[in-house]
């Protein structure tokens, strides 16, 4: 038997492509679809990444922080 190791972001990343058209979040009257999703979470990666933000830092966002950061707030 084979065991996968497998990233949230590689699975996130697969199902992005999978459901891209499909409803990935909701708050409150707006609503992004998982290629959409997919995109912005990338966007903010690259720019924080960009500013010298280590991937650990990035870990530490709160969840209730992302959906700001994401533009659906």
């Amino acid at each position: 038997m084979s065991v996968h190791s497998f990233t949230v972001y590689d699975m996130f990343k697969r199902n992005a492509r999978v459901y891209q058209d499909k409803i990935a979040i909701v708050s409150e009257d707006q609503q992004m679809i998982f290629g959409e999703l997919f995109d912005q979470i990338n966007r903010v990666a690259g720019s924080l990444t960009a500013k010298g933000i280590r991937e650990e830092a990035l870990r530490k966002l709160k969840s209730e922080n992302a959906s700001k950061l994401l533009g659906i707030a």
